[in-house]
């Protein structure tokens, strides 16, 4: 049922695509308060290749994609057996996203787009050269994290003549989570208890992937291919060699 549905996908708005970016940031806020700021394309859904996973059975594994397009941003069901809802009406293909839309996946819990806001590059960051997004080279990355704090730190990478940093908060502690062993496979559970401690079990579902996607952003802000930092059924590696991380205290 899922397959045929996928099959009636409606055609994207043109200028959007997996990996586009956009000069604004979509804000949204669950009914917690707690908002959450995307400033690449969303893929959402139950299957763990997703941006943001969501557990709800109601949702397809393949649900919906946000993503922005020309200084906006719009939201593709990808013909999702229980539909994605704009303001209580349910959309076919895409549509554009506005502040105060209330957007709903399946029957599950409803965001609310606060706002859009400017996204600057961060500061010092200049893109890396990569062989191509598909199939990247990064044999000679490297990745260095510094602690600067108590739960933040600088991350700092170089290829060849070309280097870019930029300072981080909960992205940061992740990715030095991740780099104690690079290239192996870390259980989620112990990595939200290791970021959030015992307040990790009150925070919703979806914080830890939109953390990861948070993540994703940062590194492919650096010019660092967004899929070194890997998931898989309830784990998450950074996939890189252990020669290529280093990890440095706070001086």
């Amino acid at each position: 049922m899922e397959e045929e549905a996928t099959r009636r996908l409606s055609s994207s708005p043109p200028g959007t695509g997996p990996g586009s970016t956009s000069e604004t940031s979509l804000v949204v806020e669950e009914r917690s308060g707690q908002e959450m700021r995307f400033v690449t394309t969303l893929r959402i859904g139950r299957h763990p290749g997703n941006d943001l996973v969501v557990t709800d059975d109601q949702v397809s594994g393949h649900h919906a994609v946000i993503e922005p397009q020309r200084g906006r941003w719009v939201v593709r069901d990808l013909g999702s057996l229980n539909g994605t809802s704009v303001n209580g009406r349910r959309i076919k293909g895409w549509k554009a996203l506005h502040p105060g839309d209330v957007l709903r996946f399946a029957g599950g819990a409803a965001w609310r787009i606060a706002r859009l806001a400017p996204h600057p590059d961060p500061k010092g960051a200049q893109a890396l050269p990569t062989a191509g997004n598909e199939d990247p080279d990064i044999a000679d990355l490297e990745v260095v994290l510094a602690w600067s704090g108590p739960a933040d730190g600088v991350v700092h990478v170089s290829q060849g003549e070309v280097e870019a940093s930029v300072p981080a908060g909960l992205p940061f502690v992740l990715l030095d989570l991740l780099a104690h062993e690079p290239g192996a496979w870390h259980d989620d559970s112990g990595l939200k208890t290791a970021l959030w401690g015992r307040q990790a079990n009150r925070l919703s579902r979806s914080a830890f992937h939109v953390l990861i996607h948070e993540t994703r952003d940062l590194l492919a802000a650096l010019g660092v291919p967004r899929g070194i930092l890997e998931k898989r059924f309830g784990r998450t590696r950074l996939g890189l060699d252990p020669g290529q991380v280093r990890r440095e205290p706070a001086s």
